[in-house]
């Protein structure tokens, strides 16, 4: 009789055993998932969920889940990045499971393209594949090898075809793709932030042959005044970068100017200015050159040109890492008669004689540069010129004048 009941009991488990099954053993990353459930038993709490199959049974674990309403019944499960899983049922809110099934994810269109894996100062841009906004998926920025913690997260946004994130500080980091708000990674992509110009030899090289084998050929290259140093501008033309701006997507350029100012007594190298400027309509700039050193003085003018239909710029006051606007000039307009600039011993007055061929004028200026912060002009008189020599200037451009301002 015993071993009847025995029997019985055996047959009665076997016959009421929990199962859960898939509707596919595999399914394309763009599938749901539909689970059968039979044979639940017990009371409120049964639940189930979805895990990677190498994947405990931890609650860190869980890709998705629902609560397990009735003893049988189904259940559809969003969408899941390529790999191998496991649905599990579990019995009053325990973590202790009672059935389970594999089934696999075969292909994926899941993914995260940066548009370089090396940046500088630009944006970093991307584009997103098999995400979905309005489902709460999301993107972050972490730095690489850290853990999917909130607390490192450096930047984020929800889902979208395409977007941005702000240039990042100098590291090594990831940008990593999540479903429905959660934190189970379903993409990622590593990419670094490097300093521009890291190389600084092509610099310390240019400098010691325009300054100390005396080659003074270009206008980048300034020889200063104090002892082994020498100032360098250079012009870097970065790779483009795509946004999303008013459900349209933009191709933007953007070009850096740098200032470096070199030793050549230690060949140590210092970033005294960078520039950055977006190449996106006119009036941009394009170039920047030394336009007149000042002997026995740490001061020294530069000119800059502009990307335009005409040609315009603007006149600035370098002293040190000091970079002060002093004019603009356009076409043949407000030009500065080189010969005419002019430091005072004490490097504290800058005069100089302008030319503006449109007006046939010529302007005397002198300024108190005694405070960059607060240069002021001290004097300034017109006065007219010939017909002809402003004409001159129409078609030549700039021309002599010698000390007295006199053509």
């Amino acid at each position: 009789m015993k071993t009847i009941l025995i029997t019985l009991m055996i047959l009665s488990t076997i016959v009421n055993a929990v199962s859960v099954t898939t509707d596919k053993s595999a399914y394309t990353a763009e599938e749901p998932i539909v689970v059968s459930y039979k044979s639940v038993v017990g009371e409120k709490k049964n639940w189930m969920a979805l895990y990677k199959e190498t994947d405990n049974n931890d609650w860190k674990n869980v890709r998705q889940w629902t609560w397990v309403n009735g003893s049988e019944g189904t259940h559809t499960f969003e969408r899941l990045a390529k790999g191998n899983y496991e649905v599990r049922v579990f019995y009053n809110n325990t973590y202790r499971d009672e059935a389970k099934s594999k089934f696999s994810i075969t292909s994926s269109n899941i993914s995260i393209v940066t548009t370089s894996n090396k940046y500088t100062t630009e944006p970093i841009t991307f584009s997103l594949y098999g995400f979905n906004e309005n489902q709460k998926d999301w993107v972050g920025i972490y730095p690489k090898g850290s853990t999917v913690d909130w607390v490192n997260v450096i930047d984020w946004k929800w889902a979208d075809d395409i977007s941005h994130f702000n240039a990042l500080p100098v590291g090594e980091y990831e940008l990593r793709g999540f479903f429905k708000n959660s934190f189970h990674i379903e993409a990622k992509v590593p990419f670094t932030v490097t300093k521009r110009n890291a190389n600084m030899q092509e610099f310390i090289e240019k400098a010691k042959t325009h300054c100390l084998e005396g080659d003074n050929s270009t206008a980048t290259v300034l020889c200063a005044n104090d002892n082994n140093t020498v100032y360098i501008f250079n012009r870097e033309d970065s790779n483009a970068y795509i946004y999303p701006r008013d459900g349209y997507n933009f191709t933007e350029f953007v070009r850096y100017f740098d200032l470096f100012k070199i030793s050549l007594k230690d060949e140590s190298t210092e970033t005294l200015r960078t520039e950055r400027v977006e190449l996106m309509g006119w009036h941009v700039k394009k170039s920047e050159v030394f336009f007149k050193k000042f002997e026995n003085s740490p001061i020294y003018l530069t000119k800059t040109y502009k990307q335009s239909a005409d040609e315009t710029g603007d006149y600035y006051i370098q002293s040190g890492n000091k970079s002060v606007r002093l004019s603009m000039w356009y076409e043949w307009d407000n030009l500065i008669q080189y010969n005419t600039l002019k430091v005072s011993e004490d490097s504290k007055k800058l005069s100089m004689t302008l030319i503006d061929s449109s007006a046939d004028t010529k302007t005397a200026k002198v300024y108190d540069i005694s405070d960059l912060d607060n240069m002021k002009l001290i004097s300034e008189k017109t006065t007219d010129i010939p017909w002809e020599l402003a004409n001159l200037v129409r078609t030549k451009g700039e021309y002599t004048l010698d000390e007295n301002g006199e053509y």
